[in-house]
């Protein structure tokens, strides 16, 4: 059934006398509209007749039965029937007869309805008769260059450089904002790295393998190298930190928390590879000197970046 509004449906119909008096409201006693139907006496009333009805009473209005009323879809016979009554159109430029079935469809293409304009910007109201013809000198409308293949709008002063110029600079902050996720998204997997490196450490550390631990008592875990970072305790930045308690979010200097090994293993676990000539630009994270300079070969983890000169190894072995 058309959706349009039920009391300007009824207006519409042709011959309103000629409506049988089965497909009358048994409320409102018009023609029904989004009928139900009683399921015990078969009686008609409009959807909205029936709702307004139900608030106050939940019997059927003819009385059918002691019981709540029931209420079901009518018979297809039923709004077949209505959907045939013969309409004016609502337009009251157009004199066409529709059936009540076929109004919405007839409303959206009648010549007489009025639509706005789609062009954007534009607040025109223009039937369908006129809305070729409005299409082709709304000032809202857009065209596309023949010669850079820009849309614009027709009232704008389209300039071929200038819109070129445009496009590339909304590409290029496109590209940028992509460069930036990018940057973002390697940060995140780095920390990730970071952390799964961390949690490894934890799960294969040998029992009674010695650790340092923060000021708070947690056991730290050995970083890749940190620049220009304040340490937790010294509160320094200009030392090379290389301890992070996870618990405290603080990271210690080397002077701070001094690095180990432990039996030929890095802090991290990793087992320590010689190399007899170190280098160049590796330097030992015990004493801070560099192992090729004084000709001296070099135990080194390059997982973890961790290094210790063959003089500070005999030390810590002695």
């Amino acid at each position: 059934m058309s959706q349009i509004d039920s009391q300007l449906l009824r207006s519409l119909i042709v011959n309103p006398e000629s409506i049988d008096e089965n497909f009358l409201c048994g409320i409102c006693c018009q023609l029904v509209v989004n009928p139900k139907e009683c399921e015990n006496c078969q009686h008609l009333y409009c959807l909205e007749c029936i709702q307004d009805w139900l608030k106050k009473n939940k019997i059927c209005p003819y009385r059918c039965t002691e019981g709540e009323i029931k209420l079901k879809e009518p018979h297809r016979f039923v709004k077949n029937s209505i959907s045939h009554l013969n309409l004016k159109c609502q337009n009251a430029d157009c004199d066409q007869i529709i059936e009540l079935g076929l109004m919405d469809s007839h409303y959206k293409e009648c010549k007489h309805t009025i639509q706005n304009c789609q062009n954007e910007g534009c607040q025109d109201k223009i039937k369908n008769l006129n809305l070729e013809e409005h299409k082709q000198k709304c000032q809202f409308r857009k065209v596309t260059c023949d010669q850079c293949l820009v849309i614009y709008m027709i009232s704008q002063d389209h300039n071929c450089i200038r819109s070129m110029k445009q496009q590339i600079d909304d590409q290029n902050l496109i590209i940028n904002q992509l460069k930036q996720l990018v940057l973002q998204q390697q940060a995140t997997q780095q920390e990730q790295q970071q952390q799964i490196k961390i949690l490894q450490q934890l799960i294969e550390r040998p029992q009674g393998q010695k650790y340092l631990v923060c000021d708070k008592g947690h056991q730290l875990i050995w970083i890749n190298p940190l620049y220009n970072q304040k340490c937790g305790r010294c509160l320094q930045n200009n030392e090379i930190s290389r301890f992070k308690c996870q618990q405290c979010q603080k990271i210690y200097c080397q002077s701070c928390k001094k690095p180990y090994f432990y039996n030929q293993k890095c802090p991290s676990n990793h087992q320590l590879q010689f190399d007899k000539i170190a280098r160049a630009s590796i330097s030992c994270d015990f004493c801070g000197e560099i192992p090729f300079k004084k000709g001296e070969g070099v135990w080194s983890d390059r997982e973890c970046d961790f290094d210790i000169c063959i003089s500070c190894y005999n030390k810590a072995q002695q």
